[in-house]
């Protein structure tokens, strides 16, 4: 940001746009309005700012989104890396690993007789071919690295076409899901999820406030008490905090009984 920060700037932001689609979607449900127009702390306004800014970056990469995924009619998703997949450590990995492959193959293409945890996957690196055998059965994937494109073939029969990514020196596997904007954007609240982990950084910011020491600016000094005792009683602020504590508190009691086991 170019201009300095200050509590007039932010008042004049709301008294120039009181119903600003960027401050009542994303603002004000962390923060009242009321409380945000009483804050003086420049610390508290910088953090409140960058909240502001990582929000406008998130429409913006949204917005590209749904501008490739208008001109392609659907966008890819990674469902591998061809390294993970023939990496014996890396078959329980939770963001394709074999196993996690080998099941997506089998529920998409309702191939029975796949099993996760018997099946084997073998790269012929020469020739770009991938082997998912079981017994007397098995699945080709041929990597078609002029075209990228990944051939999966059951016997003779073509299954379907991934798209492939070079990475250094492996490829990633996608698959291009067919989708219209309106599909995309009520299916996935991309944007929701990405304002709910900015919001929860900007409260967990001020939280870190609470132990507050007088400095040697006065004036920062009265700002900060005075907007510190603003936010402990704003009731979103709180809600958002009591949020994160119940989760971080269900997690760490999750993760106690593991010790016990």
């Amino acid at each position: 940001m170019t201009h300095k920060i200050s509590s007039f700037n932010l008042a004049k932001l709301i008294e120039n746009y009181p119903n600003d689609r960027l401050l009542e979607y994303f603002l004000y449900q962390f923060i009242e309005k009321k409380t945000i127009k009483e804050i003086k702390s420049s610390i508290i306004l910088g953090h409140i700012f960058k909240f502001l800014k990582e929000c406008c970056s998130s429409i913006e990469y949204l917005l590209k989104d749904l501008s490739n995924i208008e001109k392609a009619r659907g966008y890819s998703t990674y469902i591998a890396v061809i390294d993970n997949l023939i990496d014996p450590t890396m078959e329980d990995y939770w963001y394709g690993g074999s196993k996690e492959f080998i099941d997506y193959l089998k529920t998409k293409f309702k191939i029975k007789w796949l099993n996760k945890n018997t099946s084997k996957i073998k790269f012929n690196k020469s020739d770009k071919l991938l082997e998912i055998v079981e017994k007397n059965d098995n699945l080709i994937l041929k990597l078609d690295t002029n075209i990228n494109k990944a051939i999966l073939y059951d016997k003779k029969i073509k299954l379907f076409e991934f798209d492939i990514e070079a990475l250094d020196d492996t490829f990633a596997i996608c698959e291009f899901i067919p989708k219209t904007v309106k599909e995309y954007v009520m299916k996935a609240n991309h944007l929701g999820y990405a304002t709910y982990v900015s919001g929860s950084n900007l409260c967990m910011e001020i939280l870190k406030h609470a132990d507050f020491e007088e400095r040697e600016d006065k004036i920062e000094n009265f700002a900060m008490i005075t907007s510190l005792k603003l936010l402990s009683k704003d009731q979103r602020l709180r809600y958002t905090l009591q949020q994160i504590k119940n989760n971080f508190d269900n997690d760490f009691y999750n993760f106690e009984r593991w010790s016990l086991i």
